[in-house]
């Protein structure tokens, strides 16, 4: 994909991710490498903005990992592939598609009814063969 300009970084997320990062670099760093702290934080600190500055490049250019979307965007592009799933499979068979509006419920049985007859026996010895 082409460099998009209007294309929006979830800057949040994205820092938020840097965060963990600098915090398992820092504790490793402190409990390996206490001599040497000053260097690495150095390190740490050039790691996180080569990252961030290569992570805005990759969103701008159309790479939109799972972890940098939002549980809503996340639900719409499931609901979008099963309606997808399901539209394909009524074009196989012949039928037309179903709504997404309505779910079928399957019909109660006896192991999911929660009437009288679904009581647990807790021994071996009550329990009906």
């Amino acid at each position: 994909m082409p460099w998009d300009q209007s294309r929006p970084v979830p800057w949040k997320r994205l820092l938020t991710f840097e965060a963990i990062y600098v915090g398992i670099f820092a504790g490793f760093v402190l409990i390996v490498q206490r001599d040497k702290v000053g260097s690495a934080v150095t390190s740490i600190l050039f790691a996180v903005g080569i990252t961030t500055v290569l992570m805005y490049t990759l969103i701008k250019f159309g790479y939109h990992p799972n972890w940098l979307r939002s549980r809503s965007e996340m639900a719409a592009a499931r609901a979008e592939k099963i309606a997808a799933r399901q539209a394909m499979k009524a074009a196989k068979s012949g039928k037309p598609p179903p709504r997404s509006d309505v779910r079928d419920r399957p019909a109660p049985t006896k192991r999911t009814s929660a009437g009288p007859n679904n009581q647990p026996r807790n021994t071996r010895d009550t329990r009906k063969r």
